[in-house]
């Protein structure tokens, strides 16, 4: 069995044990020529109360302008799940990614790179045993855009493009999508199969002015690899987002919803997320 039906059933089906416990996102502009940015994520359940504050999926990111025309990015990934029947707080560093953004016009090509981490988010139980999950669950499921992000053993490739449309002010949409191709660098969990790909497209209409941008967004995610019907190979959300800059910073925030007859919808109930970018260096 493959990557979705091995880790995504796995991982859910750890949630559904966890009931107790509780009841991409969205691209940022990268403004100037240096800037610092920061995202959290929390999920919602419909069962239980018992998340604690903290728990989510974060990321720490960077870009620094190569020339007029490209950007490097660095992006560091962190996820923590903080409840009532978790032992102690788990936690784990995700898979580091590096990649180059080449703007062309109005349309961006990202060609990038997840390395495997070297967290092993291994948490002791009161039996002895060690356990890997509840962190590494928190990120897959939060984030369905980067969900390599937090998969373990596992090393990816990304190319996407994003090509706006419509005038650079006012009403308009941006269409997106590319392929990741996943590889399992460590002890094969999922079965034979060494290399998954994936699939990612999907839609934002949305509204610009000179300082606000707001929309909506429709995302899915489709793995190639993985037998079975269109329904059962993919996975999809829809959400909300706005953000604004001020000065040098740019917050904004964003609400999501899976909209699949699966798992996630029948288990989450939305996804919160709010990030902020900081200009370190306005454009030349």
């Amino acid at each position: 069995m493959q990557l979705q039906n091995h880790f995504i059933l796995i991982s859910l089906g750890l949630i559904a044990a966890a009931a107790p416990i509780s009841a991409q996102t969205v691209t940022l502009i990268r403004p100037g020529r240096y800037s610092i940015a920061f995202e959290a994520a929390r999920p919602y359940f419909k069962d239980g109360e018992g998340l604690k504050l903290g728990t989510g999926a974060y990321f720490l990111s960077g870009h620094a302008d190569l020339g007029s025309r490209a950007k490097l990015i660095l992006e560091l990934p962190y996820a923590v799940a903080r409840g009532d029947d978790v032992p102690g707080t788990s936690n784990i560093i995700g898979n580091p990614y590096a990649g180059l953004q080449l703007v062309l016009g109005r349309s961006r090509i990202d060609l990038g790179a997840r390395i495997r981490s070297w967290d092993s988010n291994l948490i002791e139980t009161d039996e002895g045993q060690t356990f890997n999950g509840w962190a590494t669950i928190i990120g897959v499921t939060t984030e369905l855009e980067r969900s390599e992000a937090f998969f373990r053993n596992v090393a990816s490739l990304t190319a996407a493009i994003r090509v706006d449309a419509g005038p650079p002010t006012g009403a308009g949409v941006t269409f997106f999508g590319g392929p990741s191709l996943l590889m399992f660098t460590g002890d094969d969990e999922f079965g034979d199969n060494r290399k998954e790909l994936l699939l990612t497209y999907g839609l934002e209409p949305v509204y610009r002015t000179a300082s606000l941008r707001a929309g909506a967004r429709f995302l899915g995610r489709y793995y190639a690899t993985v037998d079975g019907d269109f329904g059962e190979r993919s996975l999809h959300e829809v959400g909300l987002f706005a953000d604004f800059a001020a000065a040098r910073l740019r917050p904004g925030l964003h609400l999501r919803f899976p909209i699949d007859e699966d798992y996630f919808r029948q288990n989450h109930r939305f996804i919160l997320g709010l990030h902020i970018q900081v200009v370190l260096s306005p454009e030349r």
